[in-house]
């Protein structure tokens, strides 16, 4: 492995067994026969992915991608296979012992099932506001992924990407919802913040009447809210999502 800071350019390799046939004088006959049956006139082969054809360059094999960075502190390295889509999951029931997340879970799943009754109902970028109509929330499986982004990554008119999400959901949070219903919550949001897709992303990052509002906000109980924050680190960690990283979110 290589230690590799804040960047994408990890070491990659790549599994591929073989198997090797041992000549023991056989027959010109017998030995064709074998070779025949693996595919290959030669006495080593892989296991898998072998082209069918020999124009063929389709290559299949198992990849790994390594790393060791200093983002995660409870896992510090690791290896994981790159191709595998990433799913984070989480349950709107709190298994027995376990720390609390359901209202954020719960939270989660009605940007999928009931898209049009989350907050904002209208938008800020008009006056008077207009309502919000169509949502359609990135990020469910199987539907378009979220994507990670960096501490550090700032958008195309040079504002940190994490900020203007959080800048969002702090105006949506304040305007939306009474001092009462914040009372001992926080607001929770999706898109997540360290998502290009939160709560702040614009189709054109100059104009902020490009705004998308497919973003949900609504106040959690802190509890509930600093678990679950807890929760999806771990699922970061152990699953590598660095910057640009592609991953899901599946809630049952």
């Amino acid at each position: 492995m290589w230690r590799r800071r804040h960047t994408t350019a990890f070491p990659y390799c790549t599994i591929r067994p073989y198997i090797s046939i041992e000549d023991k004088g056989w027959l010109p006959d017998i030995r064709n026969t074998v070779y025949s049956w693996i595919g290959l006139h030669a006495p080593t082969v892989p296991m898998w992915d072998r082209p069918r054809e020999a124009t063929e360059t389709t290559d299949n094999a198992p990849t790994l991608r390594c790393d060791l960075s200093d983002n995660y502190t409870a896992y510090y390295g690791g290896c994981i296979f790159n191709k595998v889509s990433r799913i984070y999951r989480m349950s709107r029931v709190d298994p027995p012992g376990a720390k609390p997340v359901s209202l954020v879970a719960e939270h989660l799943w009605h940007t999928r099932e009931l898209p049009d009754q989350t907050v904002p109902e209208e938008t800020t970028t008009d006056s008077p506001r207009k309502p919000i109509t169509g949502k359609k929330f990135p990020g469910h499986w199987p539907g378009t992924a979220l994507h990670n982004v960096d501490k550090k990554a700032k958008t195309a008119d040079g504002v940190y990407v994490r900020g203007r999400n959080k800048t969002m959901k702090t105006k949506i949070c304040n305007l939306d919802y009474t001092a009462a219903e914040r009372a001992g919550k926080e607001c929770d949001e999706y898109p997540f913040n360290n998502t290009k897709e939160g709560p702040g992303y614009r189709a054109d990052d100059h104009d902020p009447h490009s705004q998308s509002w497919n973003f949900s906000i609504r106040p959690v109980l802190i509890e509930h809210n600093k678990n679950a924050g807890n929760h999806k680190q771990l699922f970061e960690a152990q699953n590598r999502v660095f910057h640009k990283d592609a991953f899901w979110v599946s809630v049952i």
